[in-house]
């Protein structure tokens, strides 16, 4: 039924399945004026303020797609690495500095660069 939510007319949730999970997110980008009524397939009218808020900030919500990884060990010292960290990669990353298995489903390579003179220990190698 989320799907068929709609804000004047237009899906008010973004809705995604791939087998078993289920991802879901506010599909409207701007800011709602007064408190218009949702509408959805199956389930009653209800003003859009009965089931969500107005957030503080204009782009609250919305991330830019780049993020940052940022690791600071006090044996080592300040770096600044400007390429792209793939997301893949992070958890692999934190593993190995705790000197922590990395499972084989964890498939991103680990950035030696943050591990530095750690072993990285890969499960199943």
């Amino acid at each position: 039924q989320l799907r068929t939510l709609t804000l004047d007319g237009r899906p008010m949730m973004r809705v995604r399945r791939e087998g078993s999970d289920i991802m879901t997110g506010c599909g409207i980008f701007e800011k709602v004026a007064g408190d218009p009524t949702l509408d959805g397939e199956g389930c009653a009218a209800v003003p859009f303020l009965s089931l969500f808020y107005l957030a503080e900030g204009v782009k609250s919500g919305m991330h830019h797609p780049d993020g940052i990884f940022w690791v600071r060990r006090p044996d080592r010292r300040h770096q600044v690495f400007t390429e792209k960290v793939p997301l893949i990669s992070v958890a692999p990353t934190l593993l190995a500095m705790q000197d922590v298995a990395v499972p084989p489903t964890m498939r991103g390579p680990i950035l030696e660069a943050a591990v530095g003179s750690g072993t990285a220990v890969l499960a199943g190698a």
